[in-house]
């Protein structure tokens, strides 16, 4: 679209003039047709559980690929035969073997045993050569442990592939070396006990190790190339429950213990030490005579964890790339997430709520590098966040009963305010890992969590800065509070009390996940509230009498005049202030989505309707202007794009012209592409069944319906 494109309409005389230049919504000045215009599948899942493997291999949202034919290892290549895998017979080489870069011998016919080479192990100095093996793929065997075994989630491969495709494939040794430490000579402590036979990923019984293997354990030969490429496949990049053994035993062997000359860093692993500590029981170091790299016999206290370097290349990350991505503010602001890393760091080492809180960070910083293709990052964000959840789920029991009245004397007064915060700290970080791997389910946990502990951290008797640490996170759970499916089918997080508390102080400031837009979000809160009362109508054989019409239907009248108004107050705000004129376009997109909202969700009003028709147009035009120009607040329009898919009807175009659905199409792939988050995929797949079942839109069909039926549970951020 042009970025010099006439100024869009705007609902009820709501005008954009000051909005400086963007695409209008006329059907003349719309975008031309992109070929191939993505569309999804409008299956209803039967499973709504997110990482138990692979379905019978098709693709719910991908009819029409299906995985190759595999046989068993026996009648396969040497190589899988060797590594006791399926081989899909391809030749001259075979899947498994191009992917992991191995060589790939058939036998001859007739013939049944394997070449010598195959028995030799690969030259250290050249592991990774093979003769006729095609180029390495990092991004085309990435794997995906949120697909159900019944194929209900599509986690976006070809987004994943081209994001992986943006990276460089890398060294494995380099790989293990930077997550695990430096691996020295392990043969002269390595010692093997206990039966031969070894338990495998399922807990069965594997025959006897090969003598190669069994040469290997007892130091007869050194870790190579090969060998890490095959443990990388099978062990770290599928962290699901059945190889979480493998992952164990494949941290005992390499110990990580830090070179003499690089010391690791007391304030960046003591936490995580801590933790590990806490976990075990032992909470003892690790002894071992200097210069030996072999473990001692007690469980070390960051054996399961990386070393201080992965923990500061996540960090980093978290800084450097992830918390710049999801803020709209850029540079021009500090960005509000570095209040959680600067909370960790006050609060190092004092118990377990600052031990959870920076596992937290670490796990949601590794799992958006799994999102960009880092498949290696899997198993140690799936690790910190489960130690990071039983760590919080552990310190909350012990702070609140069953029905989440403070237990007394649990925690000393005068560290009560900090370790409060630190826990809803810990807990937010976890609802971005979740959200981040796409999950729909197993969220109310840390909802209640939160909001057990909102009362205590955010009090109405305590005045604040527009620019303090309370305020951040005040934002930061509002934001997430107010976006979900909670707060429509339960209850709020955020008591209404304190949102007109907080109120004031956000009315001249930009923040870092809503920009200029946070005020709207006490409307919002109320819009949510006029949705639970419907819905709580739903099934009664008695109706709506005239009273229950007017509690609805006048609040919804008023907050119409509040949005209005609402556009009054930033267009004074822009002229007093005229660096928050970018922010506008987000801020009229959030205003025209609550629009949406009340004609939809709460008036009943069908997608059909010209009123919403409109408003669609609108929303549209600015999402699409927001992309183009590249203007602030597309990381947070999840929401809008979501609340403006769902009012889409097709058609009602020019010929060779986009319609709505297709528009909000393009718009869904844009933000998954740039952004990585894997519950867009969620969203668009309720979009798409929403569109299924109210073809033409001429009906109001609820959304929360379908959530019901699929047992879902989302965070539209």
């Amino acid at each position: 679209m042009s970025p010099s494109a006439p100024t869009p309409t705007t609902p009820s005389s709501y005008a954009l003039s000051a909005y400086g230049n963007h695409p209008s919504t006329s059907a003349s000045a719309s975008a031309p047709t992109p070929s191939g215009s993505h569309s999804g599948s409008t299956s209803t899942p039967d499973d709504g559980r997110v990482g138990h493997g692979q379905g019978d291999g098709q693709d719910d949202m991908e009819p029409g690929r299906k995985r190759r034919k595999v046989t068993r290892s026996r009648l396969g290549c040497f190589t899988c035969r060797k590594r006791r895998k399926l081989c899909d017979m391809g030749k001259p080489v075979c899947q498994a073997c191009t992917r992991l870069k191995m060589e790939c011998v058939y036998p001859p016919d007739g013939g049944a045993r394997p070449p010598e080479e195959l028995r030799r192990r690969s030259d250290p100095a050249n592991p990774t050569k093979a003769k006729g093996h095609t180029p390495y793929s990092q991004s085309a065997n990435v794997y995906h442990p949120h697909l159900s075994p019944k194929q209900l989630y599509d986690p976006g491969r070809h987004v994943a592939e081209s994001m992986a495709r943006s990276t460089p494939a890398s060294n494995t040794m380099d790989d293990f070396v930077t997550i695990f430490g430096e691996i020295g000579d392990t043969r002269g402590g390595m010692t093997m006990g206990g039966p031969t036979g070894g338990i495998g990923y399922s807990g069965q019984m594997l025959p006897p190790p090969d003598p190669g293997l069994a040469d290997w354990f007892g130091g007869g030969s050194s870790l190579d190339e090969a060998t890490l490429q095959l443990w990388a496949a099978d062990c770290l990049a599928v962290p699901t429950t059945q190889t979480f053994n493998a992952f164990e035993s494949l941290n005992s062997l390499l110990q990580p213990t830090p070179p003499s000359h690089n010391p690791q860093d007391p304030t960046a692993s003591s936490s995580v030490n801590a933790a590990e500590g806490a976990e075990t029981g032992s909470g003892g170091a690790l002894h071992s005579h200097p210069g030996s790299r072999r473990p001692s016999p007690s469980r070390s206290s960051d054996r399961d964890t990386p070393t201080t370097t992965s923990q500061t290349a996540l960090l980093n990350y978290f800084h450097e790339s992830l918390a710049r991505l999801v803020s709209c503010t850029g540079d021009t602001a500090p960005s509000a997430f570095e209040a959680f890393t600067k909370l960790a760091n006050m609060t190092a080492g004092v118990g377990p709520a600052s031990q959870g809180l920076h596992l937290s960070i670490l796990a949601w910083a590794a799992r958006h590098m799994v999102n960009r293709g880092l498949a290696k990052y899997e198993a140690v964000s799936e690790k910190f966040s489960g130690q990071a959840t039983r760590l919080v789920d552990r310190r909350m029991a012990e702070l609140f009963d069953s029905k989440g009245v403070e237990i007394s004397g649990s925690v000393e007064e005068e560290d009560r305010d900090r370790e409060y915060m630190t826990l809803l700290a810990a807990a937010v970080m976890l609802m971005q890992f979740k959200i981040c791997r796409g999950d729909v389910w197993a969220f109310s946990t840390v909802v209640k969590h939160l909001t057990r502990l909102v009362p205590y951290v955010f009090r109405t008797e305590v005045d604040i800065a527009p620019d303090s640490m309370y305020l951040q996170f005040f934002e930061n759970v509002l934001y997430h509070d107010v976006l979900s499916s909670f707060i429509l089918n339960q209850a709020p997080m955020v008591p209404e009390a304190l949102i007109k508390h907080y109120h004031p102080s956000s009315l001249e400031t930009l923040h870092t996940l809503t920009g200029a837009s946070l005020p709207l979000f006490s409307t919002m809160h109320k819009i949510a509230s006029l949705v639970r009362q419907r819905r709580a109508k739903r099934g009664k054989r008695a109706g709506w009498s005239d009273e229950e019409l007017m509690d609805v239907v006048t609040p919804a009248r008023e907050l119409e005049r509040v949005l209005e108004d609402e556009k009054k107050r930033l267009d004074a705000l822009v002229l007093a202030k005229p660096h928050v004129k970018p922010h506008r376009y987000l801020h009229e997109a959030f205003r025209t989505a609550c629009l949406l909202q009340l004609h939809y969700h709460v008036l009943n009003e069908a997608p059909a309707s010209l009123p919403i028709r409109l408003l669609v147009r609108q929303s549209l035009s600015l999402l699409e202007a927001m992309s183009d120009q590249n203007l602030p607040g597309l990381c947070s329009a999840h929401w809008v794009i979501f609340t403006t898919a769902l009012c889409c009807v097709p058609g009602g175009q020019e010929a060779g012209v986009m319609d709505d659905r297709e528009r909000v199409d393009r718009i869904y792939d844009d933000i998954l592409q740039d952004f990585g988050f894997l519950n867009v995929e969620r969203s668009r797949k309720i979009v798409h069944e929403v569109w299924s079942r109210n073809v033409g839109g001429a009906a109001h069909f609820d959304w929360l319906d379908l959530l019901e039926e699929y047992d879902w549970e989302i965070f539209v951020v």
